[in-house]
């Protein structure tokens, strides 16, 4: 009489783990590039109602909205007031202006050492004339959306601006 064991051998189970750990990591791998490129669509759909959120300001007041400075400031509501790592603070004359277009008023999340958007007007007889957002997104050389220019790329980041008129 001969005894046979069922079940599966040592060398079979850990070819199995390997084959369901390398699959793992490739879909992983592709959950955070997914992630990344979401975050990106996000940041640009912002830049793009704050964009629109001017234009409508500019309809009705018949100039981009100004921050009482020629200076940077943090486009958006953020927690502690700053943007860019620190470097900006937020205007309350530019979320006021814009608070009636855009409630809510969006912040850009952490890319690299740099947090959120950040805007500018350049004054033409006292008045707006163009405005200036600049912002990053995840990864280097990725497309900052229609209408705007990539102003260079840092390590696994991509810096942005829109400038208009």
């Amino acid at each position: 009489m001969i005894i046979t064991k069922k079940g599966f051998t040592l060398i079979e189970l850990l070819v199995v783990i390997s084959i369901i750990g390398l699959l793992s990591s490739v879909v992983f791998a592709s959950l955070n590039n997914a992630r990344s490129k979401a975050r990106n669509v996000k940041r640009i759909s912002d830049i793009k109602q704050y964009s629109l959120a001017m234009e409508l300001y500019y309809d009705s007041a018949g100039k981009y909205p100004y921050p009482n400075t020629t200076g940077w400031v943090c486009l958006g509501d953020y927690s502690d007031d700053k943007c860019w790592s620190g470097t900006y603070f937020e205007n309350e004359a530019l979320k006021t202006a814009l608070s009636t277009y855009l409630p809510g008023l969006p912040a850009g999340d952490k890319v690299s050492s740099w947090v959120g958007y950040i805007y500018r007007c350049y004054l033409g007889s006292s008045n707006c004339t163009n405005v200036d957002i600049r912002w990053f997104l995840e990864g280097d050389g990725v497309s900052c959306g229609r209408g705007t220019e990539i102003s260079g790329s840092y390590t696994n980041a991509t810096y942005c601006r829109l400038i208009w008129p």
